[in-house]
């Protein structure tokens, strides 16, 4: 890292659907020219609920999101017959993480990557550890599966020839397995159109009101034709679940478990306050609904009318109506999918930034516990976290200079199949750090493209950043004497870098970013805060200065499509006279730090 005074002086050191329409101010009352929504009346009927309605799942592109890792799978590049398969982060833009699931007149589903090539079983095994690969499509059952529901909106894909479950592999990508109902062997299944990972996955849910915190259920529990859906107090009842799946194009079908009837507008109403209502399915338009990410919640909008399901006056009480209005975003407008059956994997997976992180050495719980509501990542420049990152945070290692055991880290990375990046080389060209010429740095790269190929990581590396030694001050000037050394030594081959680190303590991330795009690699910065000094107004002499600019290049860093992740720097100083430290005692943010954990982000 280096601390900045203009481009000048470098040190080294480590250490969730909107108040339903109507007036201004408020909203009008139902009165509209079709059914509109009334009070509540009907009793319950015997009734013994249909089947899983999740299934079959309908016949497109689908991004399948692995629970143990939280990242997805991902096709390898090369387009041939025996190609792995591989988890990164979630990204809607990749190609490469949409597989076209459809059902054969077996009633067995085959998973086509982009290219066209089937999912498959190496060798047909039934052995434990098989390579599950890239193959030409053969109709054969070891390429043919079954999405089997484990629960809320988990899945196990088991494959048909050999009755084993899909899971990660350190070496091999994916693998079969005897089926464990355990995160590794579950994913969760999102439409491509109806937004990949950003949108809700294939599942069964209670469905529950933003606003009031109440759960929607079918009044009087029953199965008939024109019940309503109304506010309830949440509980373990069918009648407030439901299978939520897609319809194809964007769209999704919400159907209640007890009755298996679907949540429709009445009469195919396009009029403020119009009822909403359960019928029999007909597939029609009134019966189908977008889905769009607020937060961790979700605005539900009726494809017919384009008007959203809503909380009738913006209603706290058991009870309460739904019906549809104008989409305003306000939260009776809003719902929370809850999975059924306990599954911690929440509809919406993505309530934090992907992409935060920090740069610390977290090492109490209380610290990991303050941060982790907000931040998805940390690593503390060694191979190895004081901490076992919990749920939805991960610990990313990192080779800070070339002082390793190969064997040992090799090992390790095996050891750790959630070790899915490895950072490599901490800023070379800056004396106290990783202190490395282009040449030397070239020469040792070949190791570390050895760990990657034998463990599956991707190599996030160097990081580099403005430093003093002598020649390489600028990181545009080390980095082409670093690919110059390498091309000479190994046959004009260009380095494998899978992703480029940068570290920033000024002004102007963006400008910076920039100049290095010519590398023609996604990014992760790894170190940012701004440490202005010497420069009467511009100084970063007050939290209120810094949490300006923090708010700017989180903005930055947000919005950039090449931006993969970021880490601020950093958790606590003792003395910190550039006012960036996220924690104060332990297990308490600070004012910046519960800043930084608030600030918006992009979805996926």
């Amino acid at each position: 890292m280096w601390k900045a005074a203009g481009l000048a002086a470098a040190i080294g050191l480590i250490g969730t659907l909107a108040a339903c329409g109507g007036s201004e101010g408020g909203r009008a009352s139902g009165t509209a020219e079709s059914p509109t929504a009334a009070a509540p009346s009907e009793a319950a009927a015997a009734f013994s609920p249909p089947s899983d309605t999740t299934l079959p799942l309908q016949a497109e592109r689908y991004v399948l999101a692995n629970t143990g890792t939280n990242q997805c799978l991902e096709a390898a590049p090369d387009n041939v017959d025996g190609a792995r398969f591989r988890f990164a982060d979630c990204n809607i833009a990749a190609a490469s993480q949409a597989f076209n699931v459809s059902l054969d007149a077996a009633g067995r589903y085959k998973v086509l990557a982009a290219g066209g090539r089937a999912m498959d079983v190496a060798g047909a095994s039934g052995a434990d550890g098989a390579a599950v690969q890239q193959w030409t499509d053969n109709a054969t059952n070891a390429q043919r599966f079954a999405f089997k529901r484990l629960g809320g909106n988990r899945f196990a894909l088991v494959n048909s020839g050999s009755g084993k479950c899909v899971a990660p592999s350190s070496s091999s990508g994916l693998q079969q397995l005897a089926c464990k109902d355990e995160p590794a062997q579950s994913f969760t299944v999102h439409p491509v159109a109806g937004g990949g990972k950003a949108g809700p996955a294939v599942g069964r849910y209670s469905v529950r009101s933003v606003h009031s915190q109440l759960c929607i259920g079918i009044e009087g529990a029953s199965t008939a034709d024109g019940a309503r859906p109304l506010q309830a107090a949440c509980a373990s009842d069918d009648a407030q679940r439901f299978d939520i799946a897609s319809a194809g194009g964007g769209a999704w079908r919400l159907t209640n478990v007890r009755s298996g009837k679907s949540i429709s507008v009445a009469a195919s109403s396009i009029a403020n306050g119009a009822a909403v209502q359960q019928l029999t399915d007909t597939a029609a338009a009134n019966q189908r609904y977008t889905a769009t990410a607020v937060g961790d919640a979700f605005e539900l909008k009726a494809r017919h009318s384009g008007k959203c399901l809503d909380v009738r006056d913006f209603s706290n009480a058991v009870g309460g109506v739904v019906q549809q209005w104008d989409c305003t975003r306000n939260d009776n407008q809003q719902w929370r999918l809850v999975p059924d059956g306990g599954t911690t994997t929440p509809s919406n997976p993505v309530g934090k930034s992907a992409k935060r992180g920090i740069a610390y050495d977290v090492a109490t719980t209380g610290d990991l516990n303050a941060l982790s509501p907000g931040v998805s990542w940390w690593y503390n420049w060694s191979p190895r976290p004081k901490l076992t990152p919990p749920a939805g945070t991960d610990f990313v290692p990192m080779l800070w200079n070339f002082s390793f055991n190969d064997a040992e880290i090799e090992a390790l990375l095996k050891a750790n199949p959630k070790y899915t990046y490895l950072l490599v080389l901490n800023e070379p060209n800056l004396w106290g750090q990783a202190t490395m010429s282009p040449a030397d740095a070239a020469a040792a790269w070949p190791r570390v493209e050895a760990l990657a190929a034998k463990t599956g990581v991707k190599i996030v590396g160097p990081q580099i950043t403005w430093g003093n030694l002598a020649g390489f001050e600028d990181p545009v000037v080390w980095m082409d004497a670093f690919y110059a050394a390498y091309r000479a030594a190994n046959g004009q081959r260009a380095p494998r870098i899978d992703m480029l680190a940068f570290h920033w303590y000024d002004y102007g991330l963006a400008a910076q970013l920039d100049r290095l795009t010519k590398y023609g690699k996604p990014f992760w910065v790894t170190e940012f805060a701004n440490w202005h000094n010497g420069d009467g107004s511009a100084q970063i002499d007050s939290v209120a200065k810094q949490k300006a600019q923090m708010s700017e290049m989180v903005g930055v860093l947000e919005n950039r499509a090449d931006v993969v992740r970021y880490a601020w720097f950093t958790g606590r100083w003792s003395n910190d006279v550039h006012f960036s430290s996220l924690l104060g005692a332990d297990g308490q943010l600070t004012e910046l730090g519960t800043y930084y954990l608030s600030l918006p982000y992009k979805q996926p």
